[in-house]
């Protein structure tokens, strides 16, 4: 078992979205990947692609503060005066990201263009704490899709889904996104 990322909206119970999500999923490698940045920020690997690439992913990392589903539950902090605060922070994040889809749409196809330019994008990417030669193979081949949509994506095709599922998402009325993990 492990952790999987999806992309939320604000119309996620919008049954047509729902139903054509699966088929724009996204591995877990990239869940590793976005969950890693905030662990070796600018050495992970997508902060050295945004470098590489020269795209700015503020927009696409931001998504990942959102505070949705279990993390919204603030019933369990005992001092009131810090329930508020960090209520009142969340409903900043939440203003803040509302709107975003256009934002994150961009960076992805800008993401895809700049990193489908890159040659031999694997050994540009330099090491961290971490083991990134687990992660050489998921960078290879960019503009191939290696997996099955899930299980196997290389990283160009978790962003080629990420992009064909913000258009459909627009197409159906959403305006803001953010990752929900599960």
């Amino acid at each position: 078992m492990g952790l999987d990322i999806r992309v939320a909206t604000d119309i996620d119970n919008s049954s047509d979205i729902v139903s054509k999500s699966f088929d724009y999923r996204l591995s877990r490698t990239f869940c590793t990947i976005i969950a890693r940045y905030y662990g070796v920020s600018s050495n992970s690997e997508i902060g050295q692609i945004s470098k590489l690439a020269k795209v700015d992913i503020t927009r696409l990392m931001e998504m990942d503060k959102y505070p949705y589903g279990d993390g919204f539950d603030y019933s369990v902090i005992e001092n009131e005066d810090e329930r508020q605060r960090t209520i009142a922070n969340a409903f900043a994040i939440m203003e803040k990201l509302k709107g975003n889809i256009d934002e994150v749409l961009f960076t992805i196809k800008a993401l895809i263009e700049a990193v489908s330019k890159i040659e031999n994008l694997p050994s540009l990417l330099g090491s961290s704490e971490y083991e990134v030669s687990v992660y050489l193979d998921y960078f290879g081949d960019f503009d191939k899709d290696k997996g099955d949509g899930y299980i196997g994506n290389n990283f160009g095709q978790d962003l080629r889904n990420f992009k064909q599922f913000l258009e459909l998402a627009k197409i159906q009325g959403a305006t803001t996104v953010w990752f929900d993990y599960g």
